[in-house]
């Protein structure tokens, strides 16, 4: 099967899972963005254009669905994408989980703060308190979350994402 396709499928579960478990794992407001785990991943495996598009694709499915402002989550999840396989261009060896979730968690922090400041945080709630109430706590889950992946089996061991690009069989880094 294509590679695309195999990413576009993947990504319509890991959208699905977003909206269907989102209410349910919501606590006080925040909410895990799995799909930004996801995106971040494709960029740290197949790097920035891959990372580009599947950051795209799933924000603009992610905006229809869930925002209701066209482009906002196509914008903030394809940037961070993309500049994430630019850090990792430069790297050499593989990522650590300290750096991934400096990576997840700056990237879900400047998504929270440019959907606040684009779509404005709603109701009489001010720009710094969406940050403090909202973003925030939606970054910390995020990072929980992510966390959890990468110390999972799967995730920790040689053939995982954040494993050695020589034992993943994709291309070496620089």
């Amino acid at each position: 099967m294509n590679d695309a396709i195999k990413i576009g499928l993947v990504a319509a579960g890991v959208l699905l899972i977003q909206v269907a478990t989102g209410p349910l794992l919501s606590l006080g407001g925040a909410r895990p963005d799995f799909v930004l785990i996801f995106v971040l991943l494709m960029a740290l495996q197949r790097g920035r254009i891959v990372g580009l598009w599947t950051g795209f694709f799933a924000g603009l499915a992610l905006d229809f669905v869930a925002l209701g402002y066209i482009g906002v989550f196509a914008l903030c999840k394809s940037t961070l994408a993309f500049w994430t396989g630019v850090w990792l261009d430069d790297r050499v060896g593989s990522v650590a989980i300290g750096w991934w979730m400096f990576i997840l968690m700056t990237a879900s922090f400047l998504q929270g703060a440019v959907v606040g400041v684009i779509v404005g945080p709603g109701g009489d709630m001010s720009l710094t308190s969406y940050l403090l109430q909202i973003v925030i706590p939606s970054t910390l889950y995020t990072g929980f979350v992510g966390f959890l992946w990468a110390v999972a089996p799967m995730g920790a061991r040689s053939r995982g994402p954040l494993a050695p690009a020589s034992t993943r069989g994709r291309r070496s880094l620089r």
